[in-house]
């Protein structure tokens, strides 16, 4: 598998429980005892971390259907391609594969791990523990900017700039505002004035899954998949007593395009996770807007623009500041638990249809 280049400090245990701490968010406004919300947490957060593998495992899909396509290349028939050579049509494939699909996933790993570090950032600072990613600001406005998933005969298919600008303020967050030792401010005001950046973000993400991966890139290795059994049922169709060879040429067919299938539908159900993510955060905003108002645009860019005149050095040391709680009535603390149990009760299901993810390849 082709692993992310970035060197996050969390813990397993303490990643586990920051995931999941959207259903921690509950905790913020007491509307649940702190024993019974850190067992929900946990619950929850056995499974966020496979959340994260699966993510991993999708973007790698990028580059691995690449190769699973590239093997169909090899063994065409020569009289369908005269003017090459046998081989050469899989190792140009190959070629493509290294050249543009490798590059592709781990630029789509960064992308879609940008929306898990903004749960575990919020998470983490619900639970009032420290948020540490290490120095990958950098990294991923690079992966966001060169994200480009390949389509052969095809432009390729990339983020937009709206969402490439928003997924950078989602990225300032986590990595500059969330993970500073010295930051100030309310965590309620935070998601209010994230929202707006994580929702153009997610849209922007899911269309170019959509179109780059799932009706790109596993619709062409399905189509070169088909057109190589389809020459030979062609051929077995005109040779005598062929029944057990068109069976198995039948089953063979099943298993070749089976991984394409499987993680198409994979990719669905993460790209539901990821609609369901961004509209609970605007569900949680929206209580927390009750309460604190709408922050303006000139407060917001504190938690989503790097801080012009505070050092590295004072970034990284002293305490940080208390953070200020917000008070909600007996009726807001109801409504965020209801949130919390909805996404919950909604992702779950999702995760379970991700696993088929990589057991095919």
């Amino acid at each position: 598998m082709i692993r992310r280049q970035r060197g996050s400090k969390l813990t397993q245990n303490k990643f586990s429980l920051a995931t999941s701490s959207l259903l921690g968010l509950s905790l913020l406004g007491g509307c649940t005892s702190p024993s019974e919300g850190v067992k929900k947490a946990q619950a929850f957060g056995a499974t966020a971390t496979e959340f994260r593998q699966k993510t991993d495992l999708l973007a790698n899909d990028i580059y691995e259907s690449c190769l699973r396509k590239a093997r169909f290349y090899r063994i065409y028939p020569q009289s369908m391609r005269p003017e090459q050579a046998p081989d050469q049509g899989r190792l140009d494939a190959l070629t493509d594969c290294e050249t543009f699909n490798r590059p592709a996933a781990i630029s789509a790993s960064n992308a879609n791990a940008l929306i898990a570090d903004y749960v575990v950032a919020i998470g983490a600072l619900a639970d009032d523990k420290q948020v540490e990613f290490g120095e990958q600001l950098g990294a991923v406005t690079n992966s966001l900017n060169n994200f480009a998933i390949p389509i052969p005969n095809q432009p390729p298919i990339t983020l937009n700039p709206e969402a490439i600008n928003t997924g950078v303020k989602i990225a300032n967050f986590v990595f500059t505002w969330a993970a500073n030792h010295y930051r100030t401010g309310q965590l309620s005001k935070a998601m209010i004035c994230t929202d707006p950046a994580l929702q153009t973000y997610s849209k922007g993400l899911r269309e170019t899954y959509t179109n780059g991966y799932i009706n790109g890139i596993l619709e062409q290795e399905k189509s070169v998949i088909r057109r190589y059994f389809n020459y030979y049922a062609i051929v077995f169709a005109k040779q005598p007593n062929n029944t057990a060879a068109s069976e198995a040429l039948d089953q063979s067919s099943y298993n070749a395009l089976l991984p394409a299938i499987q993680n198409g539908l994979a990719a669905q159900s993460y790209l539901q996770i990821i609609k369901k993510t961004a509209d609970t955060n605007t569900r949680i905003a929206n209580i927390f807007r009750q309460s604190d108002g709408s922050p303006t645009n000139a407060a917001c860019q504190a938690y989503l623009e790097p801080p012009k005149n505070q050092s590295k050095a004072e970034a990284s040391s002293g305490s940080s500041k208390v953070f200020e709680i917000t008070q909600m009535s007996p009726l807001q603390k109801i409504a965020l638990a209801k949130v919390i149990d909805d996404y919950q009760r909604d992702v779950i299901p999702l995760l379970q249809k991700m696993k088929t993810i990589g057991k095919t390849h």
